[in-house]
């Protein structure tokens, strides 16, 4: 299966010079489909299924899903199956695109009786496409509640990383930050690395760096909102401390100015571009195209200078 940039990683290549790994997503690989659902649309139940369906990962593992089937399964139509069929790989655009808001208490459902947390990316990304109020308080509700007391797995770069799919589900709020403000608030909060400090309830092998990661991934959502005045926040976090101090040792803290860049960059590609040009081009080689259009651009460069000058800073 083809291997394509991550969901939340600016290439490496493009940014070694001057993110040098900040960003949070430099801690995750990702891969996509490489051929789009041949179902058909017509809403055909899953009737030649008696038990768990077997998933088969990129790895060439196979493994069960971790939600029932059965009698107790929901009729899923063709075009949703193609999120059950790799489940913890994010879906092409063709499969998303495919997808309606009448799908969202389907996808809702297999959200939450899916117990696998690897098994819920591309649901995740596929509820960020539909979603509504609903939705951002679900995702809340994995993000702050559902996990508690629970050791997370990490694996990066292998695909056993549970916590990398919270990592997601952050970066998802920010495509539905652009309707909802409950989304965007929450966002907005998870800026400040003190609130995952005083809300994160799991623990994992990465320690405060879980904190870190998702400071700087609340602040790389935000630019997935179009909304006039995230501009405004945006330009007000390079006033900010950029630096996770939610630990006993500053010298090795992530800094997050490399994730405010990011939200710089998605939001500028979105308001040029187009909210649907960006999120047809959010995975793959044509994201790299707009990030050097952008670099060599007035803003860009001025967004260099700044980040340089706050690494010069920091040293």
């Amino acid at each position: 299966m083809k291997k394509l940039v991550p969901v939340c990683l600016i290439p490496v290549v493009l940014l070694a010079a001057w993110l040098f790994s900040q960003s949070p997503a430099a801690h995750v690989k990702r891969t996509t489909h490489t051929e789009a659902s041949t179902g058909s649309r017509t809403g055909a139940p899953v009737s030649n299924i008696s038990g768990p369906v077997q998933i088969s990962r990129p790895n060439g593992e196979s493994r069960q899903t971790g939600w029932p089937l059965g009698n107790t399964a929901p009729l899923i139509p063709d075009h949703v199956q193609f999120v059950l069929q790799s489940p913890a790989v994010f879906p092409r655009w063709e499969f998303i695109t495919g997808l309606t808001e009448q799908d969202k208490e389907l996808l809702v459902k297999l959200y939450r009786q899916t117990t696998n947390v690897l098994d819920r990316l591309a649901i995740t990304w596929a509820l960020a496409y539909v979603g509504d109020e609903e939705v951002v308080e679900l995702f809340k509700e994995s993000l702050l509640h559902q996990f508690a007391g629970r050791k997370l797995t990490v694996g990066f770069p292998d695909k056993t990383d549970e916590e990398n799919v919270l990592f997601d589900t952050v970066r998802a709020l920010g495509l539905l930050a652009t309707k909802y403000d409950s989304a965007y608030s929450f966002l907005k909060q998870g800026t400040d690395p003190w609130f995952w400090k005083a809300n994160v309830a799991w623990s994992s092998n990465r320690g405060r760096d879980t904190v870190g990661i998702l400071t700087g991934e609340s602040i790389a959502a935000m630019g997935l909102s179009d909304k006039p005045e995230t501009v405004n926040v945006i330009n007000g976090l390079k006033s900010m401390d950029l630096i996770n101090r939610t630990g006993a040792d500053d010298r090795k803290a992530r800094n997050f100015a490399g994730a405010v860049v990011q939200a710089a960059f998605y939001y500028d590609v979105i308001q040029r571009h187009g909210m649907d040009c960006f999120r047809k081009n959010f995975v793959g080689e044509e994201r790299g195209r707009l990030w050097e259009e952008w670099k060599s651009s007035d803003t860009g460069k001025q967004w260099q200078e700044w980040y340089n000058s706050t690494r010069r800073s920091a040293l």
